[in-house]
């Protein structure tokens, strides 16, 4: 068993290493959607924890159909989803966390400086537009700057 392990680790640490470095991506369209998945792990775990997810609905129920790589790419995808079930909110909680303190900052310095707490909304809007989880705090700063409300595209 923990040969398989180890072959999954190491499949996965050559799809984490070659994701966007080398000119050729994974052949296997299982095994591309894996590296898409696990390049988003450092930046986005939510948004990687949708993508395995999709990966198994997607193409767990049909692994006799698919290719050796596609399969060991499947069973990769769940385990990823079982490390992130068991620690990877954590970086969702802490992130959040400063955003929040960030966005409290700002709303303080509205008062007493408005040109401080704009630049600090629109940076929350910039880095977090885009990430689900910070969807309350930025359409938040959104609406402090006066922009309309957009959802995160994940």
């Amino acid at each position: 068993m923990w040969q398989t392990d180890l072959a999954f680790d190491e499949q996965e640490r050559k799809l984490s290493k070659s994701h966007g470095w080398l000119p050729q991506p994974p052949r296997d369209p299982v095994e591309r959607a894996l590296a898409e998945a696990v390049g988003e792990l450092v930046f986005d775990p939510q948004a990687a924890r949708q993508k395995f997810q999709a990966i198994v609905d997607l193409y767990g129920g049909d692994e006799n159909r698919l290719s050796p790589e596609a399969r060991r790419a499947v069973d990769a995808a769940r385990r990823q989803l079982a490390r992130l079930d068991a620690g990877g909110t954590r970086y969702v909680q802490e992130a959040g966390a400063l955003v929040e303190r960030q966005l409290a900052r700002a709303d303080r310095l509205a008062a007493t400086d408005p040109q401080a707490a704009k630049r600090i909304w629109r940076a929350i809007v910039e880095l977090y537009g885009d990430k689900a989880w910070a969807a309350t705090p930025v359409a938040r700063a959104r609406q402090h700057l006066g922009q309309p409300p957009q959802h995160a595209e994940r």
